[in-house]
């Protein structure tokens, strides 16, 4: 009969008399159970998030159902179909950004502008509103602002609605203009941008 020790160690497989080979097997053995324990706590720890953000989700869709009947004269909705509403009408809201920006007008007027060796262009004043684009400033050359003109047209939704306006000869010769832009197919943001003249 063993000791009582040498019993326990005997059982684990670990007794000193059992040779070093079998003490990695027992630190295994132990590596094993507390990955195991790990993963069980990791387990029961996800399933109590789980169940919380349930309860969560079940609460708020209660007191969205129960608040858009209020709202929505007793037709309680989805957090989707009121999003799809404006008002408590249920007409469709259209969104409030704009199509394009005036900045996104800008980048492509200045992208359109003729280069430094065809044109000689000081522009003094760009106002751009829902409704139209004004162009103020001075060319040398009068052949400059058709060729600017010509230019702007090739912007997709321009093609059709730039307009020159009244161009003066200023006393050194140089020529100043003024272009309007009608809305057609954009919808902006309203910006004034208003330029120095140079010197």
């Amino acid at each position: 009969m063993l000791p009582a020790g040498a019993a326990v160690r005997s059982a684990f497989g670990c007794a000193r008399g059992q040779g070093r080979s079998l003490v990695p097997a027992c630190e295994g053995r132990s590596a094993r159970a507390a990955a195991l324990a790990v993963a069980a706590f990791a387990a029961g720890s996800a399933y109590a998030d789980l169940y919380r953000l349930k309860k969560a989700r079940d609460v708020l869709t209660t007191r969205l159902a129960n608040e858009s009947a209020e709202v929505f004269n007793g037709d309680s909705r989805t957090a989707d179909a009121i999003l799809d509403s404006s008002g408590p009408g249920g007409v469709p809201a259209t969104s409030p950004m704009p199509k394009l920006t005036a900045y996104d007008i800008l980048l492509d007027i200045s992208a359109h502008v003729p280069a430094r060796d065809k044109i000689t262009l000081d522009l003094e004043k760009m106002s751009i509103d829902d409704t139209k684009i004004d162009l103020s400033g001075t060319t040398k050359k009068s052949e400059e602002i058709d060729l600017l003109v010509t230019e702007l047209k090739k912007i997709e939704c321009f093609k059709n609605n730039v307009s020159p306006g009244s161009i003066d000869t200023l006393p050194n010769g140089v020529q100043r203009f003024k272009l309007t832009i009608t809305a057609s197919a954009w919808e902006v943001a309203s910006h004034v941008v208003r330029l120095r003249p140079r010197a």
